[in-house]
């Protein structure tokens, strides 16, 4: 319950900053929620594993439950501090 709490937070706002260490990724791009859930590579692999199809991100802040376990499991295992 936690979690989808926080991801009601994120999904408050247009362009959030997810802080993991710092607000730019290591690639050089900034870290919001598009970024991290949709396009980062260092969580492709774990991404893939939670979705295995692509999933947009109205879905994955917005969806139907099932969607947003997903988008919860996603943050946690990636140790997202939203």
């Amino acid at each position: 319950m936690y979690l989808m709490k926080k991801i009601n937070n994120l999904a408050n706002f247009d362009r959030v900053q997810l802080f993991i260490r710092s607000s730019m990724c290591v690639l050089l791009a900034a870290e919001t929620a598009e970024h991290v859930l949709q396009n980062c590579q260092t969580y492709d692999a774990l991404r893939q594993s939670i979705w295995n199809e692509a999933v947009d991100m109205t879905t994955k802040l917005y969806g139907p439950p099932h969607e947003l376990e997903r988008t919860a499991a996603f943050i946690a295992k990636a140790g997202i501090a939203v």
